[in-house]
Parts: structure tokens; C-alpha cells; sequence
């Protein structure tokens, strides 16, 4: 079932799970004059984007990724509902499936892609990067992140690729379920770090684990989703002064 174009002007959380309840609705983009660097200008609400001293993505360089604590991931499946918001797609979760870090926990809202990669190593960034969003009953998110490098089929995200919608158009798959935690590699060691959203509002307090371990998909799967999206990664930010682990 396809469900027709719906948005306008809309201010898209795409690592923040839902709308932050502003009365009017802020356009931004990935370039131009309400690209990245405009961000912080477009609304006070957007403040962070400009201001804030542990924005996301970050680069990688130095850093050597953790196993402990470990990530444990209790991930269940969900009906495929996928929407193009103009900035990314989305795939809404049930309620149910949770990420724990030494005994934190954070339910699974929705995950998303990105690309190239937003988080980059060396500088390098992947092909895409996939974004799971957590929350926790407080409000506070978590995002674990996994890099996608071009290889083999990616059998697990096949029904995503197959099914993108239009920007604003939602797509719900009938009687197909996707299991996002299947995509995952086995290796869970991630970079560990509080940042932000890596979209307007660009809130911190995020705690972000990047798999360091990649996970594939091919050539046709990437390109069909950037038929759809490209170009739709935040430049890396400033370290400051805080610790990667």
C-alpha cells in the first residue's frame, strides 16, 4: 500500500525519532543557503547546529573502537512501513525491541540511512551509514550506527531497496516484516561517544556506538536508494574535548 505525498515544509529528525513539537515548520537542506553551515542561522530552535561543542558525525582517526561494555541488542521484527521525508528514508519500529549498554536501555524508534557515510575514519567515509534511533522513557536517544561498503547483496535490506518510496510518499509492505538486528554484523565493537543529532535541531546528548565492523551491500542497492536520496551526510564536527572509545 502506497500512502500519496503529505509533506510541505516539515522539520525532519532523522536521528531524532519524531518531531520536537515547534509550532512552525523550518526548511533545511544539504546544500546551498539552509545547508549545513547555515544550519545554526535558519531558526532559534537550530541553535546547536551552530553552537553546540559535541555535534555528530565525528571522525574517527585516532580512535580505537570497545567491546566492553557490551552492546546487547534485543531487536524483533517490525512491519515494513517506509517513508521518504525529503531528507532521508525511514523505517518507522514497533515498540518492543531494545539496544542495553551496562544496564542502560533504549527503545528502538526507527532506523534510516545515510549517504556517503556520515561518520567518517581517516577522513574516508563509506559507501552509507545506517542509523538505528533509540530512546529511552526520559526522552534521552541513543543511535547505533553501522557503515555499508559495497559488496555482496545485502539479503536482510533487500525489501527496503525494493521498496523506496518518493519523497513524500510512505510505503507500508504488506505482510513483510524486516528484523533490523539480522543486518548487523556479528562483531558488536563500536566507537562509543556523546554527540548529537546529526540533523536540525542538532540536540546533544546523544550517546552514539559505531560498529566498526561494516556491513554490505551492492552496487544496485546503493544506487537505487540514491535514485531517491544522495548526498544527505552532515560533515564531521569538531572533536573538542571529548574521548572516543
Amino acid at each position: 500500500m502506497t500512502r500519496g505525498p503529505y509533506i510541505a515544509l516539515l522539520v525532519v529528525l532523522g536521528c531524532g525519532g519524531g518531531s520536537d513539537g515547534s509550532d512552525e515548520a523550518v526548511e533545511w537542506s544539504y546544500s546551498g543557503d539552509r545547508g549545513p553551515s547555515h544550519w545554526g542561522e535558519l531558526s532559534p530552535d537550530f541553535a546547536a547546529c551552530g553552537q553546540g561543542v559535541e555535534q555528530s558525525p565525528v571522525d574517527f582517526a585516532d580512535a580505537t573502537p570497545s567491546l566492553h561494555p557490551a552492546l546487547q541488542v534485543d531487536y524483533l521484527g517490525t512491519p515494513l512501513v517506509l517513508t521518504n521525508n525529503g531528507h532521508t528514508i525511514e523505517v518507522e519500529y514497533r515498540e518492543g525491541s531494545s539496544l542495553t549498554v551496562a544496564g542502560e536501555s533504549w527503545e528502538v524508534l526507527q532506523f534510516h540511512f545515510h549517504v556517503s557515510s556520515e561518520h567518517t575514519i581517516h577522513g574516508n567515509a563509506a559507501s552509507m551509514e545506517l542509523h538505528i534511533v533509540h530512546r529511552d522513557p526520559s526522552g534521552a536517544r541513543a543511535v547505533l550506527g553501522a557503515f555499508l561498503e559495497i559488496g555482496e547483496d545485502n539479503d536482510i535490506l533487500a525489501p527496503v531497496f525494493d521498496q523506496l518510496p518518493s519523497a513524500g510518499v510512505t510505503n507500508e509492505v504488506e505482510g513483510v516484516e524486516i528484523n533490523i538486528g539480522d543486518a548487523l554484523p556479528l562483531d558488536l565493537s563500536a566507537w562509543r561517544y556523546d554527540g548529537s543529532l546529526t540533523t536540525p535541531p542538532c540536540d546533544e546528548g546523544v550517546r552514539w556506538f559505531v560498529l566498526s565492523t561494516p556491513i554490505s551491500a551492492s552496487s544496485s542497492q546503493i544506487g537505487a536508494f540514491t535514485d531517491f536520496i544522495h548526498d544527505n551526510a552532515r560533515p564531521t564536527q569538531p572533536l573538542n574535548d571529548r574521548s572516543l572509545g
